[in-house]
Parts: structure tokens; C-alpha cells; sequence
């Protein structure tokens, strides 16, 4: 998960915390991954087109 992502983890980290569970960010997106799989397809489709594009691979030095 690219470092622009890392503060929206917070948030729900923290609930968890507060509720007596430590996740690690691969639970915390292995965790979203099992509710996406429970969504309608067309619902799953709003979800991800609404998720901001991220640049892919690694700068050039």
C-alpha cells in the first residue's frame, strides 16, 4: 500500500485498538477484502471507481 494511503489505516487501527484488537495493516486489508467479496458487484464497482489513482512503479532515479 503506497505511503499516501498510510494515514486513512488510522482511523480504523485505532477503533480496533480501543476495542481491544492490534491489527497489522495486511489484517487491516485482508480484513477489507472479505467485505468487498460481500458486496453487490455493482456496489463493489462505486467502491474501488471511487478510490483515488495511485502512480504505479517506482520513480526513475
Amino acid at each position: 500500500m503506497p505511503g499516501q494511503s498510510t494515514p486513512r489505516q488510522g482511523p480504523p487501527r485505532e477503533t480496533l485498538a480501543k476495542a481491544g484488537r492490534i491489527c497489522t495493516k495486511s489484517e487491516l486489508l485482508r480484513a477489507g477484502v472479505q467485505l468487498l467479496l460481500k458486496e453487490s458487484t455493482a456496489s463493489a464497482l462505486t467502491l474501488v471507481d471511487a478510490l483515488v489513482a495511485v502512480p504505479k512503479g517506482k520513480s526513475a532515479k
